[in-house]
């Protein structure tokens, strides 16, 4: 027996044949890290793998016997005209033979389960391009059923939460997932459920933490007559005592991964209009973060033990999670200011694309207002102080839609003077979003060799020349309105990652004090 792995052996090699079902065709076999389905003709039969893993031990066949019956008893809520019965398996001559659970002799055990088609399932039904919002919409309603009529659970909260966050960061990071993600996952953890405190707790009080079903993904959910929706846990009951938006999220993670990110918000949509509360905008994304690195988890486990996985790869859902936590962050304006050549526009630029949000720029609002083109140089009438303040105002304006919107914003832009920046700042904190600001820090030879290159550049947008920039050296008024503070420097002549790293750690110390502002809603 392998620690993270199984093959069949003796006499459940006959499970592949033919004959021990009574049919003619051939037997498909899926295969999980814990368990093979064998589907002949009608039916489906699950027999779990003699594994133990770090989350399930399958080691005896007592083990595998309590661990069948407790799926059929708990899958009967969701499922109950898919399973039909545990029984056992028994040698029969050369082969095997299923007769009733309490025959003597058996040598495993099996769930006999009615089959259906794999492109009946949602993932299927994604596959053949078929989704549409009436199915996603049964789904939803389904899944608010269930969720109302779960039995509450004394847990969850805060600590509980966190520890959940914390053991999924470390198991991945056990299987070598990146420490650099791993790190940056559990600074975020902890500042997020810092920041969620009292909704955290709230929920737990009010009950919604309840009974789930703890693997809520697409090739479980059924479409059909009526949605059903199979393998619920039950090898672990704790991993079923969850939030219901945390079961939720599961399924919401699992469209995006398919590429489906519009099903997953009429999923979500429609899950409030029957009555489900899955919590605000911010703890879905949470929850959803958590399912992708727990996804990432499995897919490394599987291709360890050379299992076959429909999962998608463990860099693919790692970049989903590190998505699901900038939706979290959300809404949050970054300023991402310095001297010109500093750095800033390469800094907002990749912030940008790993969260998503726009990047509203100083250089291409004043062109803009100007009416030159971008690569244009604009005229000297617009770099009076008035034109600057009329620049930063609408920079304001702009940013203040986005965060309305509870979205997430960038802004690049010098902020180098008090008198020019005010009215940005002011529409910024209007809105009631923090604010970070990252302050980009470079030598002054290397911005000046840098503004040099720029110049040279056709498609520059920066009209800065190597004596503006010089003179932006002179003088930088620090950002300490509203008694602020100056900001976090960012020491822009340090790789990139090493910049994202420092700015990450801005934001989700920021995140911590979200607690004091009302959660959003979607």
């Amino acid at each position: 027996m392998s620690e993270t792995g199984a093959t069949l052996a003796g006499p459940l090699m006959a499970l592949r044949a033919p004959e021990t079902y009574g049919v003619p065709g051939p037997v498909l076999v899926r295969e999980t890290h814990a368990s093979w389905v064998f589907i002949a003709g009608e039916w489906a039969y699950k027999v779990k793998k003699p594994v133990r893993l770090a989350f399930l031990d399958y080691a005896t066949l007592e083990r595998r016997h309590a661990a069948c019956r407790e799926e059929l008893r708990v899958n009967r809520a969701l499922a109950g005209r898919i399973y039909e019965a545990v029984v056992a398996v028994l040698p029969d001559g050369d082969g095997v033979r299923f007769d009733p659970e309490g025959t003597p002799g058996a040598v495993e055990y099996a769930i006999r389960m009615r089959r259906f088609e794999e492109s009946m399932t949602l993932a299927g039904t994604i596959a053949r391009g078929a989704l549409d919002e009436e199915a996603i919409a049964r789904v939803a309603r389904r899944v608010a059923t269930f969720h109302a009529e779960a039995p509450p659970c004394r847990k969850g909260g805060p600590r509980e939460t966190l520890e959940r966050w914390e053991e999924n960061a470390g198991e991945l990071e056990r299987l070598a997932g990146p420490e650099r993600v791993a790190r940056s996952m559990r600074r975020f953890g902890r500042a997020f459920v810092a920041g969620q405190e009292a909704e955290l707790a709230g929920r737990a009080r009010a009950g919604k933490v309840r009974d789930v079903h703890g693997d809520l993904r697409c090739e479980h959910v059924l479409l059909g007559d009526e949605v059903s929706i199979v393998d619920r846990i039950e090898f672990d009951p704790a991993l079923r005592e969850l939030d219901v938006g945390w079961d939720l999220a599961f399924l919401s993670m699992d469209l995006h991964a398919r590429g489906c990110a519009r099903a997953a918000d009429a999923l979500l949509a429609e899950y409030r209009r029957a009555g489900g509360d899955p919590g605000s905008a911010q703890l879905m994304a949470f929850y959803c973060a958590y399912w992708a690195l727990v996804r990432a988890k499995v897919a490394m486990l599987a291709a360890s033990a050379k299992v076959a996985s429909t999962d998608p790869a463990p860099e693919l859902l790692l970049g989903l999670a590190e998505m699901f936590c900038w939706k979290a962050r959300q809404p949050l304006a970054v300023l991402v200011c310095g001297p010109s050549a500093s750095g800033k526009s390469t800094l907002a630029g990749e912030l940008s694309a790993r969260s998503g949000w726009p990047v509203l720029s100083s250089d291409e609002t004043r062109k803009r207002l100007a009416g030159v083109a971008a690569t244009q140089r604009a005229a000297p009438e617009h770099y009076t102080a008035e034109f600057s303040r009329r620049t930063y105002r609408e920079l304001g304006r702009r940013a203040g839609a986005a965060l309305d919107g509870g979205g997430g914003v960038l802004i690049d832009a010098s902020c180098s003077k008090r008198s020019e920046r005010g009215e940005l700042l002011a529409r910024l904190d209007a809105t009631g979003a923090p604010r970070v600001v990252l302050c980009c820090r470079v030598k002054l030879e290397t911005a000046l060799a840098r503004a040099a290159a720029r110049e040279r550049r056709p498609d520059r947008v920066s009209d800065a020349t190597v004596e503006i920039v010089a003179r932006q050296f002179e003088r930088h008024d620090a950002i300490d309105e509203s008694g602020g503070a100056s900001g976090t420097p960012v020491d822009c002549e340090s790789p990139l990652e090493d910049q994202i790293e420092d700015a990450c750690e801005a934001l989700d110390a920021a995140l911590t004090m979200r607690g004091t502002r009302a959660p959003a809603a979607t």
